[in-house]
């Protein structure tokens, strides 16, 4: 703010001396240096002090010109008025009465030329003043207006994953823990591994979902914890492997990505499938440096596209279904348009889900 007003006065002083040059080289001849000087920068710099004195209450009004004409235009004809007033007891106080004769030569017609000039200097200068202010205030309104929008999409997308989570975990739960019940009498041992794995999986879970960010590695590590439950009570109906280079590990993507993909091609492809089926996690950056991601699995395939085995042309589809719906929503509020989750059949059987988002950074090592 200092560092502002201290640009503010040195340009008003400059102008005011390119205001004196010009009236000593064009007006009335031997018109003393000094004395049309001070009464320029007497007459500027209280005009400019009375703009200045207004500027709070425009601010307030927001630059609106039913306020700030009227504001400005008082301040220029008071600091105009306030100014000849100084100027001319400056003249006398500080100069000999010839200095002050010569500078009023031509029937005060130098002192006239002054008023004007500074006058519409003055105007110019505040018209220019009052229009930046606009547009700084403008700039303002739009950077607190996007910020307003990031932080809507950040809650929103906060809120997905809060749906997202409450529609993943509660199948997810409750076939475990009937799983868990079936085996307590027939496999006591067998049952007590299982709720170690579970423990260990919402632990982990728990602290993975609420971060604001992860790594692509340990998201894979989670989705791997929940598909070795599943399997535990899918047995060798599910078989699962991922195929992610190493180097795409640490890149830095939003938590539960990947996760509610899985359990939904578990869900939705596998289980519904007496001979069970094989999912694929695979992840590869394009040359653009797009992240793409695919959960491809073997199973039912999507609804309506044939008999299970039949090939077809694959043939992309938004995501559906309320929980691939909230993810693609998060998506778009996380990384914006360019982030797209797509459905494609799988050949010769399943679906495959296809995360795609732009450039993401890398975790350093």
């Amino acid at each position: 703010m200092t560092r502002r007003i201290l640009l503010i006065l040195l340009a008003t002083v400059a102008l005011n001396a390119v205001i004196a040059m010009l009236l000593i080289v064009n007006g009335p001849a031997h018109h003393p240096f000094w004395p049309t000087h001070v009464q320029s920068q007497l007459i500027g710099l209280s005009i400019a002090a009375m703009c200045w004195a207004v500027t709070p209450r425009v601010e307030r009004s927001q630059g609106d010109p039913k306020i700030a004409v009227p504001l400005f235009g008082a301040a220029i004809v008071g600091g105009a008025l306030g100014g000849i007033q100084l100027a001319e007891l400056a003249t006398h106080l500080f100069f000999d009465d010839a200095a002050s004769a010569a500078a009023a030569s031509g029937g005060g017609v130098m002192s006239l030329r002054t008023v004007l000039l500074s006058l519409t200097v003055g105007v110019v200068g505040t018209i220019v003043f009052y229009s930046r202010e606009r547009l700084r205030h403008a700039r303002t309104r739009a950077e607190s207006e996007g910020w307003r929008a990031i932080a809507a999409e950040r809650t929103a997308a906060q809120a997905q994953l809060q749906a997202l989570r409450a529609q993943v975990e509660p199948h997810f739960l409750f076939n475990t823990l009937a799983n868990v019940s079936a085996l307590v009498d027939r496999d006591p041992a067998a049952a007590r591994a299982l709720i170690d794995d579970l423990a260990r999986h919402l632990r982990a879970t728990l602290s993975h979902s609420r971060a604001e960010s992860t790594s692509l590695g340990e998201e894979l590590d989670v989705t791997a914890s929940l598909l070795g439950i599943m399997k535990r009570r899918l047995g060798d109906r599910l078989q699962w492997h991922f195929d992610v280079p190493e180097a795409l590990r640490a890149t830095i993507v939003a938590p539960m990505l990947v996760q509610p993909l899985v359990e939904n091609a578990v869900k939705h492809g596998i289980e519904p499938q007496s001979a069970g089926g094989t999912i694929e996690v695979r992840a590869r950056r394009e040359t653009d440096g797009t992240l793409v991601v695919e959960v491809a699995d073997t199973g039912r395939g999507l609804p309506g596209t044939g008999a299970p085995g039949t090939p077809a042309e694959p043939a992309p589809r938004d995501g559906s279904g309320t929980g691939l719906a909230n993810l693609a929503e998060r998506l778009r509020a996380i990384y914006g348009p360019q982030a797209r989750l797509a459905l494609r059949e799988n050949a010769p059987r399943g679906t495959i889900a296809r995360l795609t988002l732009p450039a993401l950074p890398v975790a350093p090592a």
